[in-house]
């Protein structure tokens, strides 16, 4: 709990702010609350004291617990999507290098922020209801479109093979998002090691030599089919 004085003084902080700013800064703390309990045992009172704001100000920027669960997730969806559209951005002469420093960055944000993982599970928890289910695959679908382009990109460039699947690339994506976070969760979240991303992708965007020799499954002998 915030002692009178961290409270006096976070108060004073937040009333400086202005109204988008303090918007942010209340999404901001309220992911922290989520990610520390859940959505069911946050309380708003609890996320306006962290805040640095009263109850009353609280429901002048949002209409319910609900709604700030489920902007607090859009908005670390939108940090992250950001960071990897930014990534790929600054590595258009090797996209697989891109891919290979999201993966570090990921990594170092859920041990920086291991909050930021447990909001996750929580929301995934809370799946059947309709917004957050909306927003998580919202979040999701954004990932997947930036990724997307930035293999489109590296296919045009002769970067990588013509036949890249990228619903395949997705797939490894999205399972190793949602693995690491799981990883994070129970203290097994490996040291970052771009390494293990190119190997994993290598075979599939340029066909390197990898578990599986770089050949499709369909050529694999080996596959029964």
């Amino acid at each position: 709990m915030l002692s009178v004085y961290s409270l006096t003084k976070n108060m004073g902080y937040a009333e400086r702010l202005s109204k988008p700013e303090r918007r942010a800064h209340i999404l901001q703390k309220a992911a922290s609350a989520f990610g520390r309990s859940n959505y069911r045992r946050a309380t708003t009172k609890a996320i306006a004291e962290e805040s640095g704001v009263s109850e009353a100000l609280l429901f002048q920027h949002f209409a319910s617990k609900e709604e700030i669960f489920v902007e607090s997730l859009r908005e670390a969806g939108r940090e992250l999507t950001g960071a990897l559209e930014r990534i790929i951005e600054e590595h258009l002469s090797d996209p697989l290098r891109a891919f290979a420093v999201a993966y570090t960055y990921f990594t170092e944000y859920l041990r920086d922020c291991p909050e930021y993982g447990r909001l996750v599970l929580s929301a995934l928890s809370e799946s059947q209801e309709p917004k957050v289910k909306e927003i998580l695959n919202e979040n999701i679908a954004r990932a997947e479109m930036i990724l997307e382009q930035g293999i489109r990109r590296g296919t045009e460039a002769g970067i990588f093979r013509s036949d890249v699947d990228i619903e395949v690339v997705k797939w490894i994506f999205v399972s190793g998002y949602h693995y690491m976070i799981i990883s994070s969760q129970l203290g097994r979240l490996p040291a970052p090691d771009p390494r293990l991303m190119r190997s994993l992708l290598g075979p599939v965007l340029r066909g390197e030599e990898g578990t599986n020799g770089g050949i499709a499954p369909s050529q694999d002998p080996g596959r029964k089919q």
